[in-house]
């Protein structure tokens, strides 16, 4: 099939527009699969997502709701609702310029009481000082679990819900 220039974004994102880039895309080893059933599972294995890490769904309903739209930028921080405009500024209640997710976590003052009692126990858990790493290992660990395993990933994610919770950030 050929892909032809699209006029319009309704149209390049239509079923017929998107159905002949994803074939066109496809190798020829795929392509040439002649059963159905084959060719579906052979094209499932590219299109199915990986399942999401277990860190992703432990604690409370309520906690991975509040840690995944942290984690994707869809909170109620105000850098997050300031581009979406439900909110007239960026700006986070201790005066800082910008309410993100790193300045919530790492820098706010508003928390420092809670963040300490949090970083204390990460440092008890993961058996390292949590506060000398560097901010980006720091988000990656508390967002993502990234570099925890085994009971680890169940006992922060835990301690990063109930930071969440204490903050009352969140309502």
């Amino acid at each position: 099939m050929t892909e032809h220039t699209n006029h319009t974004t309704k149209y390049h994102n239509s079923y017929i527009p998107t159905t002949t880039r994803l074939w066109n895309h496809l190798n020829n080893e795929t392509r040439s699969i002649i059963p159905t059933k084959s060719f579906k599972k052979k094209v499932a294995k590219n299109i199915i997502p990986e399942k999401p890490p277990l860190y992703y769904s432990l604690g409370s309903k309520t906690g991975n709701c509040l840690l995944t739209r942290l984690r994707v930028g869809m909170s109620k921080l105000n850098a997050h609702t300031f581009i979406i405009q439900k909110s007239d500024s960026p700006h986070c209640q201790c005066g800082h310029q910008l309410e993100n997710v790193r300045h919530y976590f790492l820098h706010c003052p508003l928390y420092n009481q809670l963040r300490n009692l949090l970083f204390d126990s990460i440092t008890q858990i993961i058996n390292q000082n949590f506060a000398t790493k560097p901010d980006e290992e720091k988000l990656s660990i508390l967002l993502h679990g990234t570099s925890l395993e085994g009971e680890m990933i169940q006992t922060v994610t835990l301690n990063v819900q109930n930071y969440i919770f204490s903050t009352k950030r969140f309502g």
